[in-house]
């Protein structure tokens, strides 16, 4: 039995949901996918359930069961994470599991399983052909092209679209390197006729109870002298000196990276030291959060960052929480602030926050996603974004291309590609 009246909307998924063994919830983050599956499982009552998740999300996933489902009949409950399934002896028992017994199998942040070679995206359909019933949750179902989707769908039945050699064939068009580039694709609208037919989907903006006011404010600050020159050099010459400590940047993709460490205040030498090279950003950040009353959510994409702004919370008197990594979370937010690692902004609601600032960021724009709904929810009517960013640098192109809803990789890659022919 279910505990929590559902909204109409989330009626809606289920009744369209119930005829399918396969199906895809693709309702943006806070609109209330979870309870939407949840209640998917009380409409078949599986004597198995099987939740894949990301890690930080176990405790989440077996808080929501206590809070919205009442089973009142017999079933087992598992709650895995991605990187269980890949280990073979996991997977092989989790398969016995399901072959032994009607299981519900419910993949979270099914974004994660689009690369079709990947060993989580194996894994996840692997499990998914010896289950009764199938269910795909994510947000962000595509990203960079319809191609993300076949996994996905793959996973809820195969027969949706075929395997692999068949969807291409029918969608995709080659090209590039020896043809072997998807450079566009063809028959989208019978890939959107199947895609709507076995998924749900809702936003944010179409849910909430009125329309959402949001502010972006951007804080720049100027590289101190050292920082400066050190970034001027790696820029032109793809070397610097820093602590009497040489560091080189031969590709392209790492020199993004290190140019955005010093924006940060530390630089990484080949032997994972991280260097100090300026304050600029953390004194911004500190007048952020003396004039910050309420709660916040801060976000970067470094550890030493992580590190540092935690001292600094210290120093000011801020209890705080750090979410990084494999960092599992029980779903409270009750500290002054809650310390964000950008690739860890998934399957975590902190819309308690009063405004989230942005110290640094990486370079998928489904992360910075994920991480930006993380406050929102669809009671919320305003919501405050600030960007701290060191001027005339990186920091102000990765902006643009999050605020324009472009590709970070591309954007920032091929700029420095060009300027270096």
């Amino acid at each position: 039995m279910i505990k929590t009246a559902l909204r109409p909307y989330q009626l809606e998924a289920v009744e369209k949901a119930k005829p399918f063994d396969g199906f895809a919830l693709f309702m943006e983050q806070r609109t209330g996918k979870t309870l939407t599956a949840l209640a998917l499982v009380d409409f078949h009552r599986p004597p198995q359930l099987l939740i894949i998740c990301p890690k930080r999300a176990l405790k989440v996933w077996a808080s929501e069961l206590r809070k919205h489902l009442d089973a009142d009949w017999d079933m087992d409950v598992l709650l895995v994470n991605y990187e269980q399934i890949i280990d073979p002896k996991r997977r092989k028992a989790l398969r016995q599991h399901c072959m032994k017994a009607n299981t519900f199998t419910i993949v979270d942040e099914s974004h994660r399983i689009k690369r079709r070679g990947s060993k989580q995206s194996r894994a996840c359909r692997t499990l998914g052909a010896v289950s009764s019933w199938r269910l795909a949750l994510t947000g962000t179902p595509i990203a960079q092209g319809l191609h993300d989707a076949w996994a996905q769908f793959d996973f809820l039945d195969p027969l949706i679209f075929g395997n692999w050699a068949s969807f291409e064939g029918q969608y995709c068009l080659k090209g590039g390197f020896k043809g072997r580039q998807i450079i566009g694709y063809r028959n989208q609208a019978r890939f959107e006729r199947l895609f709507h037919k076995y998924s749900y989907r809702k936003t944010l903006k179409e849910v909430q109870e009125r329309p959402v006011m949001i502010r972006r404010i951007v804080r720049q600050v100027q590289l101190e002298p050292d920082a400066l020159q050190a970034y001027q050099d790696l820029e032109r010459d793809l070397i610097t000196t820093v602590r009497q400590r040489t560091i080189e940047t031969p590709l392209v993709i790492t020199l993004v990276m290190k140019l955005q460490q010093i924006t940060g205040g530390f630089l990484i030498d080949e032997d994972g030291d991280a260097l100090p090279i300026g304050t600029e950003k953390l004194e911004e950040l500190e007048k952020v959060l003396t004039a910050t009353p309420g709660r916040v959510v801060i976000c970067c994409r470094f550890r030493h960052e992580l590190e540092a702004i935690a001292n600094l919370l210290n120093q000011l008197g801020k209890s705080h929480f750090t979410i990084a990594g494999g960092t599992e979370w029980d779903g409270t937010f009750e500290t002054d602030a809650a310390l964000l690692q950008v690739q860890s902004g998934v399957a975590i609601d902190l819309s308690s926050a009063d405004l989230i600032i942005f110290y640094s960021w990486d370079y998928s724009y489904i992360n910075y996603e994920q991480t930006r709904f993380r406050v929102l929810s669809y009671q919320r009517t305003r919501v405050t974004y600030v960007y701290l960013m060191a001027e005339d640098t990186i920091d102000q192109q990765i902006y643009e291309a999050v605020t324009r809803k472009k590709n970070l990789a591309t954007l920032v890659c091929d700029h420095y590609r060009d300027r270096r022919r």
